[in-house]
């Protein structure tokens, strides 16, 4: 470049970064390019977490059993959907972690989302919510 034209691209670097508005910009996209990666981590903890349960529950079982439950499992897939829906529905332990985690986020002076706050600190927030559930989920072997 020559000397003007890098004059110019630092005049408008100057503009940008003294500019209130692109600056709320900038840390809006920061936190949003944050958000994707804790949601991939997360599923993909979760993913590891099914995948630890299914092999604890397998182990237990020889290579024979391993079959007739699968078949048992594709025969029943109806019954086990409907009953899994009924158990999730009914059950009182979930409320009972979700009211945990109100009082914990509560007792942490946890910061909500709201219409008052500019979307980059909500972004953030969000991310920091977020960065926490994929923090409690192992890791993942897997690379994506």
């Amino acid at each position: 470049l020559s000397y003007d034209q890098e004059e110019k691209v630092r005049t408008l670097q100057r503009n940008i970064l003294s500019n209130p508005e692109s600056w709320l910009q900038r840390h809006a996209a920061f936190a949003v390019s944050q958000i994707m990666e804790n949601t991939k981590d997360s599923i993909l903890g979760l993913f590891e977490l099914v995948h630890q349960r299914e092999e604890s529950m397998l182990g237990v079982l020889t290579p024979e059993q391993r079959a007739k439950f699968a078949l048992w499992t594709l025969q029943h897939k109806g019954r086990i959907t409907q009953e899994a829906a009924t158990s999730n529905s009914s059950s009182s332990s979930s409320s009972t972690v979700e009211t945990h985690q109100v009082k914990k986020e509560e007792q942490e002076g946890e910061r909500d989302i709201s219409y008052s706050r500019h979307n980059a600190a909500n972004l953030y927030i969000l991310n920091d919510k977020l960065e926490r559930v994929k923090n409690e989920l192992p890791q993942s072997t897997l690379a994506v």
